[in-house]
């Protein structure tokens, strides 16, 4: 089993929160990911980032100053070793053949460590924001997610062999691992068929119960102190007094557009939403942390992706964790 983070190129993680704890930029992101490398050489971690055009609304925009997937890719691999780096792209918002231009080239160059995650989109606001028709089902969205993916696999195809024989050596066998982040039984099916993973959301109330696929990968909101107590008490600090509610219920409301059934789960369920937009959370002190990343090690899935308030005091925490639970 691999570990990476989430969201974190966006100030807060994905914490709706008006009292942010992390301000992204790309030179705070990549120190962050030597410190990983550094201290855990044989178990790098993968790095994923959101895609996000228009923010949450809500008082603090939340999401709105996303930092853009190519450029933040091409700047992670020229400053790490061994990370995995993930560009995330809106099938709607990027052209296919530009993203295969682009892959074939980073992987040339830092050793086949850039990998895909492809999202459908979901937001009416952001189709609207590129002047695009939404995609009203997730039929709709991924009959066109496929076709934009055929184009890229081509086009990629096609770059190899031009790279190949300006180069000179044979690399036209090279393909980009592509992920594809889906939560729709149409999402599944599409993922199984034109992606190489699936990134979607385990609940924790079944996650160490899941009989799952060593190509699915999930993500976690960890909220993490040296004690139970203190834990508990940084998410009320962030998720009582100070969220961002606005933020929170245009979530549920886009969402509820999007898929109503989805809107309904997210409204029963609204502290989700608040803490990670949507993913599980887990809070829990230094012990219960190790205890549980012993358990989910034993699970049949790709990789835990942890998406954390802040990528100082809780990425020290987690980094140990880990450390102490290697095999």
């Amino acid at each position: 089993m691999k570990f990476g983070l989430f969201g974190m190129n966006v100030t807060g993680g994905l914490v709706m929160t008006k009292n942010p704890q992390w301000k992204p930029t790309l030179e705070k992101i990549a120190e962050r990911l030597k410190i990983v490398e550094k201290s855990l050489p044989n178990n790098p971690f993968n790095f994923v980032p959101i895609s996000r055009w228009k923010g949450y609304s809500g008082e603090k925009e939340i999401t709105g100053d996303a930092i853009e997937s190519i450029t933040l890719s091409s700047f992670l691999l020229s400053k790490t070793k061994y990370s995995k780096i993930f560009g995330t792209f809106s099938t709607f918002a990027y052209e296919p053949e530009l993203v295969a231009h682009v892959a074939s080239r980073l992987n040339i160059e830092f050793k086949n460590r850039f990998a895909i995650n492809i999202v459908g989109g979901w937001k009416k606001d952001e189709f609207d924001y590129f002047k695009k028709e939404y995609l009203d089902s997730s039929k709709k969205v991924y009959e066109f997610a496929a076709t934009w993916t055929d184009r890229f696999k081509s086009a990629e195809k096609a770059h190899y062999k031009t790279l190949s024989s300006i180069i000179g050596s044979d690399i036209q066998n090279k393909r980009t691992e592509i992920m594809c982040a889906a939560f729709s039984k149409e999402g599944r099916e599409f993922a199984k068929k034109y992606a190489h993973s699936l990134f979607t959301t385990i609940r924790k109330n079944h996650l160490l119960n899941v009989v799952g696929s060593k190509n699915v990968s999930s993500a976690m909101s960890l909220f993490v102190g040296n004690t139970l107590s203190e834990a508990k008490d940084y998410y009320k600090f962030l998720l009582d007094k100070d969220v961002d509610q606005k933020a929170a219920e245009n979530f549920i409301s886009e969402l509820s557009y999007s898929n109503p059934l989805k809107g309904y789960f997210s409204k029963k369920n609204s502290h989700l939403i608040k803490s990670g937009a949507g993913i599980e959370e887990l809070i829990t002190d230094v012990e219960g942390l190790k205890n549980f990343l012993l358990k989910v090690r034993k699970l049949n899935i790709n990789t835990l992706l942890f998406a954390l308030p802040d990528y100082d005091r809780s990425l020290k925490i987690l980094i140990d964790c880990i450390s102490k639970t290697n095999d």
